[in-house]
């Protein structure tokens, strides 16, 4: 039998509230910067005030899609990264597997705008835009890219899952390189105050920057933010024959299943995600007690982080309470589709350095969340194994589990 191909991870591309490059936000995030500041906004004419994670100094050269562009961006970076140019054809042959989690309102604005003034739709390309696989679309026609091209939109699990899905490629030999990722640009009246209503939103008006606050006992709910990240995975054996000797990191596991009982009640008791954890693991085949930091969903919210914190005990038992863990959620903001992928960004540059990153506003411990959350310091520890942990309303979920490369 043909053995599993190794699947490395050689390069990384981000562009968030934290900074325009993987550079610029893994130094913030080490950092332990709060990021996240008041956006002022009016909703049908009324003035509305939130707590968001904004990119500034970002610099639009059309009028494509903020996301979009935020996609593209943070490809060329990846790409760039991994060493690989344009008129590579190795390059030409890749997947690309991106999404935003929901259309671009921007482009819903542009269609209502056209349809109420003279009935029409525009042309196609605006048509086009308003579909989860823009991103995609645009990053492949760019590059030229001929392999498989995929989008998964599943809410704030998005990232994860098209990582996940890239690895599946590779395993299934329908590709041996893939460039993966999702982006998000949802700070519109439309969705911030659809999650208002929802009841996900800190409440802090005074302290915007201090909103989102992980595993903290005043929690009450999370900022929006916006950005992308992205990865290019490829078999080993590839990335070996173009020279790359040694990877960022390895994924070694991953896991993708439901965590909820409905669009956002979580189980108390974590019992689908430690299952969920398990299994990672064991695919893995790395012991509880190897795992050394778990970068967390970690939302802020009194639902999310019981039950994430009740899955890893429940997990790991003992070795749950000398897991580092750490949510960057407090620091930049929620990026929901784009959250999980950033978490694999944060969690490879976590491996080649050996530093935890610190939970921002961590700063009155919830008895219930009683582990290792790295509150507001970043710190220093060998790191063989890290887990990322993602998860979307509705229950979605994915797991990925890196390690440090031989």
């Amino acid at each position: 039998m043909k053995s599993r191909p190794e699947v490395v991870i050689t390069g990384l591309g981000a562009v968030t509230p934290a900074g325009l490059n993987v550079e610029q936000t893994w130094n913030s995030l080490i950092q332990g910067q709060q990021k996240v500041s008041r956006l002022n906004i009016n909703i049908q004419g009324q003035p509305h005030s939130y707590a968001a994670g904004q990119v500034s100094d970002f610099t639009s050269h059309n009028d494509m899609d903020r996301s979009v562009q935020f996609a593209l961006h943070c490809a060329g970076e990846a790409l760039a990264h991994a060493g690989l140019t344009e008129n590579d054809e190795y390059l030409r042959k890749a997947a690309c597997v991106f999404s935003m989690s929901k259309p671009s309102p921007s482009v819903f604005a542009k269609l209502y705008q056209l349809h109420k003034c003279n009935g029409s739709l525009g042309d196609n390309d605006l048509v086009g835009a308003t579909w989860p696989n823009t991103c995609c679309v645009e990053i492949a026609n760019h590059y030229g890219l001929i392999g498989p091209r995929l989008s998964i939109p599943t809410a704030c699990a998005t990232g994860a899952h098209a990582i996940i899905r890239a690895v599946g490629l590779i395993l299934d030999g329908q590709a041996e390189c893939v460039l993966a990722g999702a982006s998000e640009a949802s700070l519109t009246g439309l969705y911030l105050s659809a999650f208002d209503r929802m009841g996900v939103l800190g409440k802090d008006p005074e302290h915007p920057e201090s909103v989102c606050k992980p595993f903290d006992r005043r929690r009450n709910g999370f900022a929006v933010a916006e950005g992308a990240a992205a990865v290019v995975v490829e078999s080993a054996q590839a990335a070996r024959r173009r020279g790359i000797l040694k990877p960022l990191a390895r994924i070694i596991g991953y896991w993708q299943g439901m965590n909820s009982l409905d669009l956002l009640k979580l189980d108390p008791d974590g019992k689908s995600l430690a299952h969920g954890i398990n299994q990672a693991l064991h695919r893995s085949a790395v012991a509880s007690e190897t795992l050394d930091y778990i970068c967390a969903h970690g939302t802020g919210t009194l639902a999310n982080d019981a039950s994430e914190t009740a899955a890893i005990k429940s997990a790991l038992g003992s070795a749950a309470y000398t897991t580092s863990i750490s949510s960057h959620k407090g620091a930049i903001g929620h990026l929901l589709a784009a959250a999980g992928a950033l978490q694999v960004v944060s969690a490879v540059k976590s491996i080649a350095h050996d530093i935890v990153p610190p939970t921002v506003n961590l700063q009155e411990p919830d008895p219930v969340c009683d582990l290792d959350y790295t509150a507001r310091e970043a710190r220093q520890r060998p790191i063989r194994n890290a887990l990322c942990i993602a998860g979307g309303f509705g229950g979605q979920c994915g797991l990925i589990v890196l390690s440090k490369p031989h």
